[in-house]
Formats: C-alpha cells, structure tokens, sequence
C-alpha cells in the first residue's frame, strides 16, 4: 500500500507539468491504478488478519471423535488455502505496482525519482514477503496440484519482480 501510495505521488507531481506533457496520460493512467492498489493492498491487511485468525480457530475445534476430527481438518485446510491465497493476492498487487514504479522512475518527475526507487524496493520487498507465507502456508495443503500451482506462479512473480527491480534502480540511478 505504502509502495503504491508513493507511485501515486510520483505520477500527482508530474501530472500538469509542462516538461512531463508527453506522459500527462500515462502518468494519470498510473495514478489511477497505484490509488486502486492502494486501496486494495490497505484492505489485504484486515484479510491478512482474519485468515490467521481462521488458521488459528480451525486448530482450535474439538477433536474427540472421529466426525469432530474429519470436520476439524476440512477447517484447517479451508483455512489454510485462504492463509495461502491472501499473500498471493499481496505479492500479485506487489508485483503490479511495481511494474507501474518502473515507469514512474523512467517517465515520472525526476524531483521524485527517489520515490519511484523506494517504492519499486517496497514492492520488491513485499513480494517477497508474501511469497514467504504462501510456501510456508501451501506446504500444510493436502491438495498438491493447487500447492505447486500458488508455488509456482509465487516463482514466476519472484523472477519478474528481480528483473524488473534491477531496471527500475538503473533507471532511477540515470535519472539522478
């Protein structure tokens, strides 16, 4: 959220800018989507929370007979699978700001390139992140084929992102 916030600033001081006319409509294309991200990755914390919370109260349902034990570990699955999931959603929003930081840092006012960086390394670092509780959380999943499915498109975003960062901090460097 902070990433996108940032990304929204960099677009808002270059929108109406004489020298920036050329990516006037890029940049409030860019605004639009970065405040869109904004609020959606503000709203994944309350989800974030309440998929630990879910984890937390499917482990503690009764187990003392067997229906009790079968409904208990249907929870923690379900539970599980939503703990995975709202990470992923983070790392793809990750990713997608990111994208949109890259050409702020190529296109956007150079008095705020520094915060086209910082947010491109937010972004970076969120990912990461979220790739983290997807593993963590994709390895207590019985259902293996949707398992290696999170962890590869968790791979996938990983790889992008690095590239993608790698352009976004030469960029800002040129730019300074």
């Amino acid at each position: 959220a902070m990433a996108a916030g940032l990304v929204g600033m960099v677009a808002r001081l270059t929108i109406g800018r004489k020298k920036y006319a050329a990516v006037e409509v890029e940049m409030k294309k860019i605004l639009r989507q970065a405040e869109k991200l904004r609020t959606e990755q503000t709203a994944a914390i309350t989800d974030d929370s309440a998929a630990f919370d879910a984890v937390m109260d499917a482990f503690k349902l009764s187990k003392e007979t067997a229906k009790q034990q079968t409904a208990r570990g249907k929870a923690i699955q379900m539970a599980m699978s939503r703990a995975a999931v709202v990470p992923l959603r983070t790392a793809r929003a990750a990713a997608k700001t990111l994208e949109l930081a890259a050409i702020a840092a190529e296109k956007g006012n150079v008095n705020a390139i520094s915060d086209a960086g910082t947010a491109a390394h937010l972004c970076h670092t969120a990912l990461a992140g979220a790739a983290l509780n997807v593993r963590i959380n994709a390895g207590s999943i019985k259902d293996s084929k949707k398992a290696a499915g999170w962890i590869k498109e968790i791979n996938d975003l990983e790889k992008n992102a690095a590239k993608t960062l790698t352009g976004t901090v030469k960029a800002v460097a040129k730019r300074m």
